[in-house]
């Protein structure tokens, strides 16, 4: 083969094989595997509007909770989206916070936990949960997981957070952000309509007998109206 051709032959190989190779040592792993297959497709029957928000947020662990009430965002394309390292929440960060609300029930009008002549505000237990948490979002994500609705199929992970003994090892959670997410808007009429925006979120798995496996998304949001 003459030098010229081998050498158009190569250029070509990396052309095609370092991309490929960058992405596979792109960070995240696992939960960037997991937020792909949370953006893939939805069946057919699920795809018109209003069904397509239900189907998308039936696929994270929570269907809504304080910090995102109408659910995870119906974001569908994330082509740029860049991982922070992994973070790991162990039972010792969460004892202060939980060990406030054991045996309390959550009164959502209240925005407190209420039982044996006990109250405890949403906003001591989110303090607490700052103080350990590596972030301000996690820790928000924290509260979703306490008093939020889980998705089909999810267990009550409150009831889990909140059990003694704890069967929970760790939380492990994936930040992520980007600045060109395909979002689609609902007007309260359809279609749906697709804008750019920017986004961030935490993907997450946990460790414990009796706690569910695998990466979901936990929060997703756009950074603009």
């Amino acid at each position: 083969m003459p030098p010229r051709a081998i050498l158009v032959l190569l250029a070509a190989v990396l052309a095609i094989g370092v991309p490929l190779a960058l992405r596979g040592w792109l960070p995240g792993g696992p939960a960037r595997a997991a937020l792909a297959e949370h953006l893939s497709g939805v069946d057919p029957a699920d795809a018109a509007y209003p069904r397509l928000a239900t189907a998308m947020r039936s696929r994270a662990w929570l269907t809504a909770g304080p910090g995102q009430p109408e659910g995870i965002a119906l974001f569908v394309d994330l082509p740029d989206a860049a991982f922070a390292p992994e973070r790991i929440i162990t039972p010792a960060d969460l004892r202060a916070a939980l060990q406030r609300i054991r045996g309390l029930a959550w009164d959502g009008g209240q925005r407190a936990w209420l039982g044996g002549g006990r109250r405890v505000a949403l906003a001591e237990v989110r303090e607490l949960l700052a103080a350990a948490a590596p972030s301000p979002s996690i820790a928000d994500a924290i509260i979703d997981l306490l008093v939020g609705t889980p998705a089909p199929g999810q267990p009550s992970f409150a009831a889990l957070l909140t059990a003694e003994p704890t069967t929970l090892q760790a939380i492990h959670v994936a930040p992520f952000h980007g600045d060109c997410g395909r979002l689609l808007q609902d007007r309260g009429r359809p279609p749906y309509v697709p804008v750019e925006r920017t986004y961030s979120g935490l993907m997450a798995s946990f460790t414990g007998a009796g706690w569910p496996s695998g990466w979901r998304v936990l929060r997703l949001r756009s950074n603009q109206p």
